[in-house]
């Protein structure tokens, strides 16, 4: 979803939260619990034990600020609009559908599998994981030691006059982009790390879908890489090449 869109969702959020009188709502219970009505701010952790507490957000959802959720809690998102989200120790997110106005940030090892919907800005750190096989994207930094693999989804389109950078990957974190026909500014590039430092990556993901995106890596003290990877018809392709490659060089021999 573009930006402009994202916030006047968050406006229209905003004003349903205010307008039905929401609260701020806990689950700490080891329980299933779902989330399809207003609320200022939702958080979820463990229950006692501990056991995990999984709470799923559908259509009608609207969290005002913050969905945080801790300790080895698990969220599905399959609707709704929240305003912002923050994952700490081993939480799990499942993303399908809905939107994401805010910032959705990864700490600890928390892990993400995103399939559809919408984020504004997905910000992975700690040791956090993040797999990306649908959904549109604003932005996606990356910093610590997370890791993010994108094998499908796409980018919101460009805005004239908005300058941020799309993909960003900081300090010693990897962003693989799983799929095909990789172009860094219009020029085709081979399979591996990104050399660039900074530029516009083009190309076709696993899941057939194209992307742009301005991006920037490492530099400095910073070791962060954008690694391009065959989808896997292409992996075996070139796999069959190198090894009838090598045949004939041994039969050469």
């Amino acid at each position: 979803m573009p930006r402009l869109a994202l916030s006047v969702s968050l406006s229209w959020l905003l004003c349903i939260a205010l307008a039905s009188g929401a609260k701020a709502i806990s689950f700490a219970d080891g329980l299933t619990h779902t989330v399809d009505s207003a609320y200022v701010s939702v958080e979820v952790s463990d229950g006692p034990g501990p056991s995990t507490t999984t709470v799923h957000v559908e259509d009608g959802a609207a969290v005002l600020a913050q969905f945080t959720a801790t300790d080895s809690s698990v969220v599905n998102i399959n609707g709704g609009m929240v305003g912002g989200m923050g994952f700490d120790g081993g939480s799990t997110l499942s993303m399908s559908g809905g939107a994401v106005g805010g910032r959705l940030f990864l700490h600890g090892s928390s892990s993400a599998d995103i399939g559809g919907g919408e984020i504004s800005h997905l910000d992975p750190r700690g040791l956090s994981t993040v797999n990306i096989s649908g959904g549109v994207l604003s932005t996606l930094w990356t910093g610590d030691n997370s890791t993010v693999t994108m094998s499908g989804g796409t980018f919101s389109r460009y805005e004239p006059g908005h300058l941020e950078r799309r993909v960003q990957a900081y300090d010693s974190s990897t962003i693989v982009m799983v799929g095909a026909g990789f172009e860094v500014d219009g020029i085709p590039v081979p399979y591996g790390d990104v050399t660039a430092l900074s530029g516009t990556l083009t190309g076709t993901l696993l899941s057939g879908e194209s992307f742009h995106a301005e991006f920037r890596q490492g530099g400095g003290f910073h070791t962060g890489t954008i690694t391009l990877v065959p989808e896997p018809t292409t992996a075996l392709l070139l796999g069959i090449g190198l090894g009838g490659l090598a045949l004939r060089r041994r039969l050469s021999a």
